[in-house]
């Protein structure tokens, strides 16, 4: 696991400390490394509700410390559209880190979804060297398709996110 850092990037960059470095408006809409058709969205990584993704243009993270993270996001017209993160975030070595069991973070998947097993998945958010957000999206699972077909699965991306 552990997809490779796209080279045409800007460089990351490794502060070590708090998170603070991370505060600011990035862009709601980025740029995915490995799908450059695809429209992956910010807000999807903090699990703001979903009838908010499509008016959201942009999203504002504050960090006070180590555990403080606060993400909000804004429509067009700057303003702010109700609604809390869903996915606590702490910081390790200047990244946000949320890492749990994957239906956390997928709403989904549920009774009706013929995997039957573990799903795990890990976010890491960083700042890069040209101001903007590099998220680094870690799946993994394994278990039973419909109860009788083993499975087992890793997957990894990286979607860019520029600053406002």
């Amino acid at each position: 696991m552990g997809g490779k850092y796209p080279p045409n990037w800007a460089g990351k960059n490794e502060r070590i400390g708090d998170c603070s470095s991370l505060n600011g408006s990035y862009k709601n809409v980025g740029d995915s490394a490995e799908n450059p058709h695809s429209w992956p969205m910010l807000s999807v990584f903090f699990q703001f509700p979903y009838s908010d993704w499509k008016r959201t243009s942009e999203l504002r993270i504050s960090v006070k410390g180590n555990s403080n993270v606060n993400a909000t996001i804004w429509d067009e017209n700057e303003v702010q559209i109700p609604g809390n993160s869903k996915l606590v975030y702490t910081c390790s070595s200047g990244k946000l880190v949320w890492e749990g069991d994957d239906s956390e973070f997928s709403e989904g998947r549920g009774k009706d979804n013929p995997l039957f097993g573990v799903q795990k998945r890990k976010i890491e958010i960083s700042k890069g060297t040209d101001g903007a957000l590099y998220v680094l999206n870690e799946e993994s699972g394994g278990g039973l398709v419909y109860m009788f077909l083993p499975l087992v699965y890793s997957a990894s991306s990286w979607t860019k996110f520029d600053s406002k």
